[in-house]
């Protein structure tokens, strides 16, 4: 009832319940008399008095393959109140920790890189809080709508990126907007460069392709500058002063076999 007054739910059924008792679209106020479904996470519910989760193998491996973002409530019959709290927490600790056996998922402790090594992960604040009352507020459900949409989107994004080990971070306050606080990258387990490169090329090749289009030689430029620091700094550990200096004349040596004449021909 509470999730059904900010968005539209499709309960899973108890006993098709393997870990989300609800599917939830984000409802966008489209004009005064219809909505637009936008995005889709999936719930899992809990009363008040449970402080926290575990799991243990096959369902650590579940949680992490979950399609959606995950999302769990915490509910308050009492005061017919809840609590929810978003799935950046899972996300980090899937790339900062790769031999899970157990792992314990508790609610409203600040995350801890320290508490992941010991297999707790901390949820954090809730992302947004609401009661049945607050239902009848025309303000209710876009308030919800913004706040979500922020978290689900990057949820989303870092389920996008998690094949490469990358997951983007964020802080909040419970009911406002999540603000950017950078990202992390460690490869996944089991992953190898070439993994990595096969997901990770075509988006570079289209990078490149509309940069070069639009003349945005800069940040081509930037990227490369990037590649030749990392590429210097590693070899500048070794104390190789001749390794240095053949590597900084090799993309003049490289342009000798490009044909002025013909620069875009094969």
């Amino acid at each position: 009832m509470l999730l059904r007054g900010v968005a539209f739910v499709a309960p899973v059924p108890y006993p098709e319940d393997y870990g989300i008792d609800a599917t939830v679209t984000l409802a966008r106020e489209y004009d005064a008399y219809r909505l637009i479904a936008e995005n889709v996470f999936s719930v899992q519910l809990k009363k008040e008095s449970v402080t926290e989760i575990t799991l243990e193998g096959d369902q650590i491996k579940w949680l992490f393959d979950v399609p959606l973002p995950l999302f769990f409530g915490s509910v308050d019959v009492a005061t017919s109140s809840i609590k929810l709290y978003c799935d950046q927490a899972i996300s980090f600790a899937e790339r900062t920790k790769t031999d899970w056996a157990t792992m314990r998922i508790v609610f409203d402790e600040p995350p801890s890189e320290t508490d992941i090594s010991k297999g707790k992960v901390s949820l954090g604040k809730p992302i947004y809080r609401w009661q049945t009352a607050e239902l009848e507020s025309k303000e209710c459900r876009p308030a919800f709508y913004s706040v979500l949409k922020a978290h689900v989107t990057n949820s989303m994004i870092n389920k996008v990126v998690r094949p490469v080990g990358l997951v983007f971070l964020s802080k909040w306050e419970t009911g406002h907007l999540p603000e950017s606080t950078g990202w992390i990258s460690v490869r996944p387990a089991g992953a190898t460069f070439e993994d990595i490169d096969d997901y990770v090329a075509p988006f570079m090749d289209a990078w490149s392709d509309q940069a070069a289009k639009d003349s945005k030689f800069d940040s081509l430029d930037d990227w490369i500058a990037i590649f030749v620091k990392k590429r210097l700094m590693g070899m500048m550990a070794t104390g190789n002063a001749e390794a240095i200096r053949q590597y900084l004349l090799q993309p003049v040596q490289k342009l000798r076999f490009v044909d002025w004449d013909n620069p875009n021909g094969s």
